[in-house]
């Protein structure tokens, strides 16, 4: 694992300390939270100066966020860093 990540595994590790459990909802099954993904794609893409159709997303969905921004780069004839475009669109812990 990257140092990184290190970091955010402790930090996750130590949040869920007083907890026997933590359930994630990873595919929309318990909380219906698409237009929040989308409105997180719009607002980073925004910020490279991208006025993204959200319809992407649901285009995209299940693909790893390095991999939605290539196809970002791709349909708006645009590059950046992808991997910063992943790191920014991602919530902080």
């Amino acid at each position: 694992m990257s140092a990184e990540s290190i970091e955010k595994f402790n930090k996750l590790n130590k949040i869920a300390e007083p907890y026997d459990a933590l359930l994630f909802d990873v595919d929309g099954t318990l909380a219906d939270n698409i237009s929040a993904h989308k409105a997180a794609y719009v607002a980073t893409a925004a910020e490279y100066n991208v006025l993204l159709d959200d319809s992407l997303i649901d285009e995209t969905a299940g693909w790893p966020t390095i991999a939605v921004a290539k196809e970002i780069c791709i349909r708006y004839n645009t590059t950046f860093d992808v991997h910063e475009f992943s790191k920014e669109n991602q919530p902080s812990l």
